[in-house]
């Protein structure tokens, strides 16, 4: 009964909202915490923890903005080995009063993770990486669970047809960008592939409406890094890399010679 409190009151404490902007933190404890609350993931994806956390004092610093940055890393490195594997984290005071953490963790599970770094400590988190050294290969990382909507025809993007998309996803492009079939246009919500039409324009009548058509809302696309996509992508799809733009296709762009993925 005692470890299961524990359980609870650690996923309570990562729950509940930090009552300060800044306040003083134990960062070895708060790994600690992490460590603890993430035990049974590691101990199922066979991953042993070595830690090496030196004597720091107490840090003015954001708690929730660290937990998820700490739940963030240690998350990409299981990710990144699936076979199991050996993660080592290191704490110091350096002579200028700042805490370095070090962590040592497969490169691939750092893909994608310097935008997540810099959103948690809105862009005032210091990050570096060297290399270490070469390890067996611990296994493929797990892809993403949901599909890709997917553009069907060539063409150029409407406002229309983004707007009546918008609930099936979470869409990357803009109104006017020009695109082709098999260029993945958004995030699908669900586990499947999605082909749509995301040129397609309003049919114009003769009849007046009696009131004036309501004004459209879109909601800002998510604009895609080049380290993102290289994140995003799964075996079937690839990064397009234009001096102007950064694109995502499928390998396979005729929708009709695509194998179909469907909801599992």
């Amino acid at each position: 009964m005692g470890r299961v409190q524990a359980i609870i009151d650690n996923l309570l404490e990562f729950s509940r909202e930090s009552r300060a902007e800044v306040e003083p933190v134990d960062i070895n404890e708060l790994l600690r915490r992490t460590l603890q609350l993430l035990n049974k993931a590691l101990q199922n994806n066979d991953i042993n923890v070595e830690t090496d956390l030196g004597e720091l004092p107490h840090c003015l610093a954001n708690t929730n903005a660290l937990r998820q940055i700490f739940l963030n890393l240690i998350t990409n490195a299981m990710q990144a080995m699936p076979h199991g594997g050996t993660l080592r984290l290191h704490t110091s005071l350096l002579p200028d009063s700042r805490v370095r953490l070090e962590f040592r963790i497969p490169t691939r599970g750092l893909i994608g993770f310097r935008s997540q770094f810099l959103t948690d400590t809105k862009g005032t988190g210091i990050m570096n990486h060297l290399f270490a050294g070469w390890e067996p290969w611990h296994g493929a990382i797990p892809a993403r669970s949901t599909g890709a909507l997917v553009a069907d025809r060539q063409g150029v993007t409407t406002a229309y047809a983004i707007y009546n998309l918008q609930e099936r996803g979470e869409i990357f492009v803009e109104p006017a960008t020009p695109v082709y079939e098999g260029m993945i246009i958004g995030e699908n919500s669900r586990q499947n592939d999605m082909d749509v039409n995301v040129t397609k324009e309003k049919k114009q009548t003769n009849m007046r409406a009696s009131t004036a058509d309501e004004a459209i809302r879109l909601i800002p696309p998510r604009q895609l890094s080049l380290e993102q996509s290289i994140e995003f992508i799964n075996d079937d799809e690839l990064v397009e890399v234009t001096p102007k733009r950064i694109r995502l296709r499928k390998r396979i762009l005729a929708s009709n010679m695509r194998p179909k993925k469907t909801d599992g």
